[in-house]
This record gives structure tokens, C-alpha cells and sequence, in this order.
């Protein structure tokens, strides 16, 4: 993973968000790209960025008086703030993605009953991720999520990933599972099917699988807190099959009921 993307609109609710983007591209050693979409009426506002420095300074990795180019020499981590004009939101985050080769993108995303409009639902998050085809983390509403914003620390011990058997998802979770191994590396992945038979899959034998039925939303939001998943990992594949994250209608449920963190992973 070398280029992460983290999209915010400057607010103080994006902070669990950031600190997710950071703390991953810390992790990775990789590009965080800081992205803002302003519309043609709207300033720069580069004061009101995340504050790099001083979040490196409040989690005991840098001394937050040192210069700019420091962040880089002692973490090898790099930075880009980045500023665009456009009135299309969802195009712009998902061109500047591709434009820019990004590997994961860290977005927040609320309640669509808040009076708050960014990315209202998560239904703009996923239409946004969809249009990137890439990795994509969502933070919903006021879940804090598995990185403490004041410590930096990660605490993440179970992950629940869904899997469908309409389609192979194998790449998908090997993606998964190496992106788990840079943040997470001793999380307990629970694999859960929706059915009565384990997912026909080229590698499913050497992964177990829980089985279960019924309604797809509402199995998987009951075996996350069963098991207390701290995050929900799934394997999409676009506008295909059951569990399929980016069709909207399944993750905009899930993050709206369940309340935690979800990795997509595109098949």
C-alpha cells in the first residue's frame, strides 16, 4: 500500500477519520494524500486542515516544533495537502484517486438524518467509492472506530468479514487480509456465509467460515456484535452478488445500524 486518500470537509467530526488515514499511512510508510473539494465559491482554507504535526506530536511520535520536512525523514511517512475546485464532489475525490493511483481511500460519513451534508447516508461514500474501484474505508457517524484519536493507537481484535459465494472473492480477501497485517497483524478474522454450505471458493479450504441464516443486513450487523467486531471487512464485486458493498442498499443499512467501521475490498 503506498498511496492513501483521505477526503474531508475540514470539519471537527472528521477527526476519527484522519486519525484512521494516519495512522495507516504510518503503518505503510505511504503517500497520505489530505484531500479538500471546495466549490467554486468556496476559499482554500488551508488553516483548517488536519494538523498533522500536532496529532504526530499528541501521539508521542514527533515533536511537533520540528519542521514540515521531519514528518518524512523520521517516519517516512509523507504528506500532501491538497485543495480542489469543483463543484461535482463525487467526481472529483474518485478522479483524483485514479488520477493519482491511490490504493485506499478513508472517507467519513454520517447518518442521512443529520443535519450535517457530507456524504449524507454513506450513499455519496459508496457512489464515490464505486467510481474509484479501490479499497475504501468508511467511518460512519460518531463511531470512534479502532485508532484512538488521542494515542494513535490501534486496538482492533476482531474483524467480521461476509463473504458471498456468487462470485470468487479470493483476491479480495487476500487484500484484505494484507491490508489487516499492516494495521491489525493480530486481529482474529471471523469469516461468516449467509446459507447452509461454506462458499465454494479456489483457497476456502483453508479458511473456516460461520454459517448462518437469514436477512442478509440483519445477520450481518447481529453476528458483528455477536462476535464484537471492531471493524466489517467485505469483498465486492460491483453491482454483483448478495453482500455486495458498493451497490448502496447494503452498506448505506449497515453503517447507518450497525455503527462500525467498514473496509471494502472490490473482487
Amino acid at each position: 500500500m503506498k498511496k492513501i486518500l483521505h477526503a474531508t470537509d475540514l470539519g471537527p467530526h472528521d477527526a476519527v477519520a484522519f486519525a484512521h488515514a494516519l495512522r495507516l499511512a504510518i503503518d505503510a510508510k505511504a503517500k497520505l494524500y489530505l484531500l479538500h473539494v471546495a466549490d467554486r465559491e468556496g476559499g482554500d482554507h488551508w488553516s483548517q486542515f488536519p494538523h498533522v504535526r500536532e496529532t504526530l506530536g499528541r501521539w508521542g511520535l514527533l515533536d511537533p516544533r520540528k519542521p514540515p520536512q521531519a514528518i518524512e525523514a523520521e517516519l517516512g511517512l509523507h504528506v500532501a495537502k491538497v485543495s480542489v475546485r469543483a463543484s461535482n464532489l463525487r467526481q472529483a475525490i474518485a478522479q483524483f484517486a485514479e488520477k493519482h493511483d491511490c490504493d485506499l481511500l478513508v472517507l467519513w460519513t454520517h447518518d442521512r438524518r443529520s443535519p450535517m451534508s457530507w456524504l449524507g447516508g454513506g450513499a455519496i461514500a459508496v457512489d464515490i467509492a464505486r467510481s474509484a474501484g479501490m479499497q475504501s474505508l468508511f467511518l460512519p457517524g460518531a463511531a470512534s472506530g479502532f485508532v484512538d484519536v488521542a494515542t494513535g493507537r490501534t486496538k482492533l481484535d476482531t474483524v467480521l468479514v461476509p463473504v458471498d459465494d456468487q462470485l470468487d472473492c479470493t483476491d479480495a480477501l487476500d487484500r484484505i487480509e494484507a491490508t489487516l497485517r499492516l494495521f491489525a497483524p493480530d486481529a482474529r478474522l471471523r469469516r461468516l456465509h449467509i446459507g447452509t454450505n461454506p462458499p465454494r471458493l479456489p483457497t476456502a479450504g483453508a479458511r473456516e467460515f460461520m454459517l448462518r441464516q437469514g436477512p442478509v443486513v440483519q445477520t450481518i450487523i447481529s453476528v458483528a456484535h455477536e462476535t464484537g467486531a471492531g471493524l466489517i471487512a467485505m469483498p465486492t464485486a460491483g453491482r454483483h452478488g448478495v453482500f455486495d458493498a458498493l451497490r448502496g442498499s447494503t452498506t448505506e443499512r449497515v453503517l447507518r445500524e450497525a455503527g462500525l467501521p467498514i473496509l471494502a475490498a472490490p473482487v
